[in-house]
């Protein structure tokens, strides 16, 4: 595995370094481990403190681009990096509360239905009502 940076831009703002490098090498894709290793000796930085961003590989070459940021402090690194990892399905819900305060509504909207009916009735009645006043 060869790495090669192609450009170093400095980040003061994020207090960071962005890394892109060119990666050879030869059978499957390294893992970003073993990248990370060789980045943070090529920029004399800890490993703890560097962020492998994107690997991107062509098909069917051994070649590789390699986007890395490299921060200064792990305080900086842990306000702007997000966490890794995926929730679980039940992480991060608050459980539901008891169904007994829904079930009101829902008896007042069966109410409501059977006071819409009689209207629609008297809606053509009144019509009727109309019809024969006209023709007076």
């Amino acid at each position: 595995m060869n790495l090669e940076i192609k450009s170093k831009t400095e980040n003061p703002l994020l207090h960071r370094i962005e890394v892109r490098a060119e990666l050879n090498f030869t059978g499957s894709t390294p893992s970003k481990e073993a990248v990370k290793k060789q980045i943070a000796e090529k920029t004399a930085s800890k490993p703890e403190l560097t962020i492998i961003k994107e690997i991107k590989t062509a098909f069917g070459l051994e070649k590789a681009s390699v986007l890395a940021y490299v921060y200064k402090d792990e305080e900086n690194m842990k306000k702007i990096e997000p966490k890794e990892g995926k929730k679980k399905k039940g992480e991060g819900k608050k459980p539901k509360e008891e169904k007994k305060e829904p079930e009101k509504p829902a008896e007042a909207k069966g109410d409501a239905k059977k006071e819409e009916t009689p209207k629609k009735e008297a809606k053509p009645e009144a019509k009727d009502d109309n019809k024969e006043e006209a023709k007076k």
